[in-house]
C-alpha cells in the first residue's frame, strides 16, 4: 500500500490491521508518538491509499480476479442493477374525462 494523501503521503507499507466497524485500515510505518513516548498506529481511510502490489499466491484471490476480468484496473461485465423501478399509474375511471 502507498499512502496518497494526508500527513503520511508517500509512505509505503503492508496492511497490518483492518477496522471494519469504522472503515479504516492500519499500514505498517504509519505511526504517531503519544505524549508518554509510546508509538501507536494511525487509522487511514481506504480511499487515501492505493494498492501497489497484490499477493497472488492465494487460489481464492486469483479466482476472484479472473471472475472480475483479470487485473484490478480492468472492467469486467457490467453489473445488472434494478435501475429505477417503474410503478403503474393509477387508471382513470372509464366514465371520467
Amino acid at each position: 500500500m502507498v499512502v496518497e494523501r494526508g500527513e503520511f503521503a508517500g509512505i509505503e507499507g503492508k496492511v497490518s490491521d483492518v477496522d471494519p466497524v469504522n472503515f479504516r485500515i492500519f499500514v505498517d510505518g504509519v505511526n504517531r508518538e503519544k505524549a508518554d513516548g509510546s508509538s501507536v498506529s494511525v487509522p487511514l481511510h481506504p480511499s487515501k491509499v492505493s494498492i501497489k502490489s497484490l499477493k497472488l499466491d492465494d487460489k481464492w484471490r486469483r479466482k476472484v480476479l479472473e471472475r472480475r476480468g483479470g487485473a484490478a484496473g480492468e472492467k469486467g461485465k457490467p453489473k445488472r442493477g434494478r435501475g429505477r423501478r417503474r410503478t403503474r399509474r393509477a387508471r382513470k375511471p372509464s366514465g371520467a374525462k
